[in-house]
């Protein structure tokens, strides 16, 4: 059988281990990471809960993941936070302008939408091992 996108990311408890890699404060700042624990919380797999500090778990939905896996939205069911998310580090104004209205279309407020800079990979993040392929890297190469 095929190996899924999501099978890549998941361990045989349907887990999914996830890595947020940034720099504090700014693009010089020093380099974050968190490794929070993902799980699977519905048939779909759209229904998630992501563990930053146990016992606490926070409500994610897959509300959009495009059909090449190269972007997703993810969000509360409050709407009070949501995530565009792509694999690419610098997306076109009109195509974030496209995420931005489908986020809004979902009930979120695109006003409070904040388009965080980019600039990556650069030599001291973690992506960097997987030669700028995000897709490729997963927290197993940490």
């Amino acid at each position: 059988m095929a190996q899924t996108p999501e099978d890549r990311w998941t361990d045989s408890s349907s887990k999914i281990l996830t890595s947020y890699v940034f720099r504090e404060g700014s693009l010089e700042g020093e380099l974050e990471t968190i490794k929070p624990t993902g799980f699977v919380e519905d048939e779909t797999g759209a229904v998630r809960g992501m563990r930053f500090l146990w016992p606490l778990k926070a409500e994610s939905l897959v509300a959009y993941l495009n059909e090449a896996y190269s972007e997703t939205i993810t969000l509360r069911r409050k709407r009070d936070y949501a995530w565009i998310m792509t694999r690419d580090p610098q997306i076109t104004d009109e195509r974030y302008a496209a995420l931005v209205a489908r986020l809004a279309a979902m009930g979120c407020d695109a006003a409070e939408v904040r388009r965080v800079p980019q600039d990556w990979p650069d030599a001291g993040h973690p992506v960097s091992k997987a030669e700028g392929d995000m897709a490729h890297w997963t927290r197993a190469n940490d």
